[in-house]
């Protein structure tokens, strides 16, 4: 759930249009995300896992984006463009996984 959080938290302002209402919107949705978080990050059941959970859906949600625009700068060939996007998208994946995996003190907790 965390994940989609993230996730959606992210995508909202990328597709908010560039305008002063657009603006506003982006804000307050990443206010709402930082107020939630803070809030969940009080209550007992709230571990660095849930935050890695919405840092990881934010990630995720930059790094499928990459793949829907041109680059900002320079001459780049579609190839290096894509490939750099995949390897990025890896690292984002392969990140989140380790920062998702159950440690050894959490499965004792939940015995």
């Amino acid at each position: 759930m965390a994940i989609i959080v993230g996730l959606v938290a992210g995508l909202v302002p990328d597709l908010m249009p560039p305008t002063w209402l657009g603006t506003a919107l982006s804000i307050a949705v990443t206010a709402a995300l930082g107020t939630g978080v803070l809030v969940a990050s009080r209550r007992p059941w709230w571990t660095g896992r849930q935050m890695a959970a919405v840092a990881f859906g934010l990630l995720l949600e930059r790094g499928l984006l990459a793949f829907t625009y041109y680059p900002l700068a320079g001459e780049v060939t579609a190839a290096a463009k894509y490939g750099h996007n995949l390897v990025m998208l890896l690292a984002v994946l392969l990140a989140g996984v380790l920062a998702l995996l159950p440690r050894g003190h959490e499965q004792e907790r939940s015995r």
